[in-house]
């Protein structure tokens, strides 16, 4: 994915780094959806989109993006290493 802020590390509360673990990011655009995990260093290691505007109801929508988010997840063998999700969306 590109743009966005300059990656930083991923720090826990008492301000040690992560050893393990991932994160996901959402980037909802008015025209595509993009999405992706990274890990601690903020290194991409998969992503995927898909055109917003192909659904009738929202509902619809997010019942896709959980989909295909789930997917990759698994793709990656990334269950129960998910730290957190963040999420881009237009005013």
């Amino acid at each position: 994915m590109e743009g966005g802020r300059v990656a930083r590390r991923i720090c826990a509360r008492d301000g040690e780094m992560m050893k393990a673990g991932k994160v996901i990011g959402i980037d909802i655009g008015g025209t595509n959806t993009k999405f992706g995990v990274v890990d601690e260093q903020g290194s991409i290691l998969e992503q995927s989109s898909f055109k917003t505007t192909d659904f009738a109801t929202p509902e619809i929508y997010a019942d896709h993006l959980a989909q295909e988010v789930l997917a990759l997840v698994k793709q990656l063998g990334a269950e129960g290493q998910i730290l957190g999700v963040g999420v881009g969306a237009p005013n």
